[in-house]
């Protein structure tokens, strides 16, 4: 016959047996969780609650562990809230998957040419042959993700069908490295942003020199929401938003609510140019809230990520913008005026709308490639700047 301590003994033994099964349950439960955590908040907004949300399987332990009264019950109401969050999660991992497989499906229509995948192909194409067929020394082309429609275009009009070979871009983290290393021959970009900077100086004390040819224009637009009744906004008014010293909308002709002025974190090239922009105006501080996440949504949703407040203000890059309002979170945009003056091609050219950057064929000095220049001078000829613009940019003439 068992004696009380030895009942109380085998309890205890139960005790942690039972208090290791749920650690051991815990350790595999709570990675699955906090990684389902980081994608709803590297999809969404670096908001608080999702780091609350994140933080949140980690109570399970003090809970399993420490002497509660009626911890058991804790334990139970924990694990159903967890259950409920996990399935919110998976269904919100699941649709942020699908909707990239989705513009995944529809953006590879735009990448890079070869003779394979040109079947339903959307790069732009000349309505006669080309007036430049390259036969040797073909240069190698690279671009920022919003010029290679342009590049492939190009790779089909001029290189023949059996020597071109599948692709891919860099975009803003390589491309100018990729160029001043002497990697590619042509760089299809706009200005160095702050990183890219460093690099090439780097390198130019090494003596490698870069040349910048224009070659079209990338409008820079700024967007609200669609049901904002602003239209325009001056200069002076971005100025005021973006330096904290206008913060309601009814200052600018607006609803009476409150601005909310989306920002982009340094490095990236769209701030550089807000900077260019405010000139000796001081820009006020970036608002984690207010950065629109870029690690799990496509080029055309990236624009619209700060959740179509409606009191917000945003800006980007045109080519994004006035090619992909009519997808996804972009449906719900409306590009401002500037000074009342559109972002047009005709309106950049004369010089009426102000915020624009120029499109670039960044090349190396002392380059031996021939080929390298007579490229670049067909891409200003009247086919080039053809296919530019029907490749979503703006042409020189």
């Amino acid at each position: 016959m068992e004696t009380g301590n030895e009942v109380k003994k085998e309890s205890k033994i139960f005790d942690i047996g039972l208090k290791l099964l749920l650690t051991f349950v815990a350790l595999i439960v709570t990675p699955i969780v906090s990684f389902l955590s980081l994608i709803i908040v590297s999809a969404f907004a670096y908001h608080i609650k999702y780091f609350v949300a994140f933080l949140f399987p980690l109570l399970v332990f003090p809970i399993i562990w420490l002497k509660w009264k009626n911890k058991w019950k804790w334990f139970l109401i924990w694990l159903g809230i967890t259950f409920v969050y996990l399935c919110v999660s998976a269904i919100s991992y699941i649709t942020i998957t699908n909707s990239i497989l989705k513009d995944e499906e529809y953006s590879h229509y735009y990448l890079y040419y070869t003779p394979s995948n040109n079947i339903g192909s959307k790069i732009a194409s000349l309505n006669e042959e080309s007036t430049l067929k390259l036969q040797d020394d073909f240069p190698i082309i690279n671009g920022a993700e919003s010029f290679i429609p342009f590049v492939s275009s190009c790779i089909k009009a001029v290189y023949p069908k059996d020597m071109v070979k599948s692709g891919s871009f860099d975009d803003v983290y390589g491309n100018y490295y990729a160029l001043v290393s002497k990697g590619i021959d042509i760089l299809i970009e706009r200005v160095p942003n702050s990183r890219d900077i460093d690099t090439i100086q780097k390198y130019q004390e090494e003596g490698t020199n870069l040349k910048y040819t224009p070659i079209g224009y990338d409008p820079f637009v700024f967007f609200v929401h669609k049901d904002n009744p602003v239209d325009s906004l001056t200069v002076e008014q971005i100025k005021g938003i973006y330096s904290g010293e206008i913060t309601n909308w009814k200052e600018v002709g607006g609803q009476d609510i409150p601005i909310k002025a989306y920002q982009q974190t340094d490095g990236f090239d769209n701030q550089s140019m807000l900077k260019k922009i405010m000139g000796n105006t001081p820009l006020m501080p970036v608002i984690p809230e207010y950065t629109p996440p870029f690690a799990q949504r496509p080029p055309w949703d990236i624009p619209a990520d700060y959740r179509n407040d409606k009191d917000a203000i945003g800006f980007y890059y045109g080519y994004y913008i006035t090619n992909t309002l009519d997808k996804g979170y972009a449906k719900n945009l409306k590009i401002l005026k500037i000074n009342g003056v559109s972002a047009t091609g005709e309106n950049i050219r004369c010089g009426a709308y102000p915020f624009y950057s120029p499109i670039y064929a960044v090349t190396y000095e002392g380059n031996p490639n021939k080929n390298v220049d007579i490229l670049i001078t067909w891409m200003l000829s009247e086919q080039g700047q053809e296919l530019l613009s029907k490749s979503g940019c703006i042409s020189l003439y």
